[in-house]
């Protein structure tokens, strides 16, 4: 099996008939990807605490602001998931899933707080410790093909981003010799760092590996 890391993004382009909006599934992991589990700056894997979810390495799904497909990093960023979110995310949620890595389902709706404007690139955001409070070093990872965009409300149904352990479309905010570590002093809080209100997302939880088969699995 190759060794990849995928990322892979559900677009539901049906309307809720009572509002009119529309819901967003975005379905990230890492699990059995050999070689792209997340670590910190020394190269240790990232905690995935015990079998309950919550208590692992901090984890991300978001977006930078000022994001463009030339620079996704740029301006404040916005987290979707991950503490203050009302959706939690930690290395080794969604199961007993070993250090290093995750497994999510999370369901958004068009009319939520903080939506990401259409082209906006999306990003994954990890720090080296189980608490913001505490985190002393992150990185942030997007791509560079456009395959990571957020398309809400494009008649395309499906998307998927998925990347290799070593693909030429991942951007690395700490650059790439940095590539799944934790190499960038924490920000402080409240500058860099901006939490989309709780409850914001709708969020699908606990879903195991053999869920994504409708979704299409990693080659």
């Amino acid at each position: 099996m190759k060794r990849q890391l995928c990322i892979l993004v559900l677009i539901a382009v049906s309307a809720i008939p009572a509002t009119g909006a529309m819901s967003v599934a975005i379905v990230w992991y890492n699990f059995n990807s050999t070689g792209a589990e997340f670590r910190n700056r020394n190269g240790n894997l990232l905690t995935a605490g015990t079998s309950a979810a919550g208590d692992g390495a901090v984890l991300q799904l978001g977006y930078h602001v000022g994001a463009t497909q030339a620079n996704p990093f740029a301006g404040a960023w916005v987290a979707l998931t991950g503490p203050g979110t009302g959706l939690s995310s930690t290395i080794g949620d969604m199961g007993a899933m070993p250090n290093g890595t995750f497994n999510f389902v999370n369901s958004f709706q068009s009319d939520f707080p903080n939506v990401p404007a259409i082209g906006t690139p999306l990003a994954i955001r990890f720090y080296d410790t189980t608490s913001l409070a505490t985190a002393n070093y992150f990185n942030c990872v997007s791509n560079a093909d456009g395959t990571w965009n957020w398309n809400l409300g494009t008649p395309k149904p499906t998307v998927y981003l998925t990347f290799k352990a070593s693909p030429a479309t991942l951007v690395w905010q700490g650059g790439a010799g940095s590539a799944f570590r934790t190499t960038l002093p924490v920000p402080e809080p409240g500058v860099a760092v901006l939490l989309v209100a709780g409850g914001a997302g709708l969020g699908l939880r606990r879903r195991r590996a053999g869920a994504f088969t409708a979704a299409g699995r990693c080659r």
